[in-house]
Parts: structure tokens; sequence; C-alpha cells
């Protein structure tokens, strides 16, 4: 059967005997993104969300997904939600930034988002990110010298990242 198999049966009996088990549904998710069955892994998220709205995992995941997916606003409200229970995690700031960043009228509101971001970030992924977004929203704004020193800091702290 396999190790994806059986996580896949361990966790559905689990879930048909306890439907709202904590966790379950969000490593169902992980299950299901793994296997590439998005749709299926949207609405593990989603339940888990639901019968656990503290699960910031599951809800960040959630949003991930739904930006991923082209749903933008169902990403923003997902990351506002966290921003609202944990004002100190840079990973949905920097989630939200980027699920803007579209938005034309909205740039001044997603540079606000990836600084708060990058003030709350340590790791170098998201201080990447974070620089990453800005140089996005410089380079439509036409502000080339704060352009050049995103695109340096971005590449600095990507070329820390390991993997």
């Amino acid at each position: 059967m396999g190790q994806l198999g059986e996580a896949e049966s361990l966790l559905r009996s689990i879930l048909a005997e306890y439907p709202k088990f904590p966790l379950a549904n969000y490593n169902l998710g992980l299950l299901r993104e793994r296997q590439g069955r998005l749709a299926d892994a949207r609405a593990a998220y989603a339940a888990e969300v639901e019968n656990h709205p503290k699960s910031e995992a599951a809800r960040f995941n959630l949003g991930d997904l739904l930006l991923r997916e082209g749903d933008g606003a169902g990403a923003e409200k997902q990351m506002r939600i966290l921003i609202e229970q944990d004002p100190k995690n840079a990973r949905p700031y920097l989630l939200l930034a980027r699920a803007m960043l579209n938005d034309a009228d909205r740039l001044g509101e997603v540079e606000k988002l990836a600084l708060a971001g990058l003030d709350r970030a340590k790791e170098p992924d998201l201080k990447a990110l974070g620089y990453f977004v800005l140089a996005d929203v410089y380079s439509r704004e036409g502000r080339r010298a704060e352009l050049q020193n995103a695109l340096r800091l971005g590449e600095h702290y990507r070329s820390m990242i390991k993997g």
C-alpha cells in the first residue's frame, strides 16, 4: 500500500469515527496536496478551519492554496484572520502582500504589509519573499533606487536558503 496509502487509510478511519479530530483534516490536506488533488486538499483544510478556527497551519495552507488557485479574495480573507489571531507572525503579512500585488490601487497597502512582514521575519526565505514583493511594488511605481536595493537584499537572503 505504501506510506501515503497507509496514512490516508489511518486518517480516513480517524475521521470516520471522530470527524472533528484535531489536525486530522489538516494532515489529510497535506496528503491531498502531495497527491496533486488540490480541490480535495482545499476541502480538507477548510474542514479543519471550520472545526478548529484557531488552527494557524490549516488556515495558512488554505489561504496559500486559494492564492495558487487564483482566488486572491479568499486568500486575503484567510490571511487577515491570521494577522488578527497572531500579529507577530510574518507569514500571513507576506502572503497577503503577495496576494494583493495585482491590484495597482493597493500598492501602498502591499508595501506596508511587506514591511510589516519583514519586521517580523527571521527566516531567510521570508526575508527574501518580503524584499522581492517590495521590489515588485517599487518596479510598478518607478522607484528605481529602492527597486535595486530590494532586489539586492532579496538575492542576499535567497542565497542563504538551504536546500
